[in-house]
């Protein structure tokens, strides 16, 4: 069965895996005290940009990604996928 996230993102033709991110990014953000705008300016980044990563827009150049979590003490790891299984 299918979670409400997994539903919306089907709909909405997003990937699971940056609608995380963009919450995570969200959820650090607030939780730092930051708004969208301040976040921008921290991180060398357009407030648009910002609001494009929290929502999981798919295409975001990565640098830019990398430079706001940076911003908010953050990092990206990679990880093989626990359930993924080769062709």
């Amino acid at each position: 069965m299918k979670t409400i996230l997994e539903e919306k993102n089907t709909i909405l033709g997003q990937s699971p895996a940056l609608t995380e991110l963009g919450l995570a990014v969200r959820l650090r953000r607030r939780s730092v005290q930051l708004k969208q705008n301040e976040l921008a300016g921290l991180a060398g980044v357009g407030l648009r940009f910002i609001s494009d990563l929290e929502h999981g827009k798919p295409g975001l150049e990565i640098g830019r990604v990398v430079r706001v979590l940076t911003a908010l003490g953050l990092e990206l790891l990679v990880a093989p996928r626990r359930w993924w299984a080769p062709r």
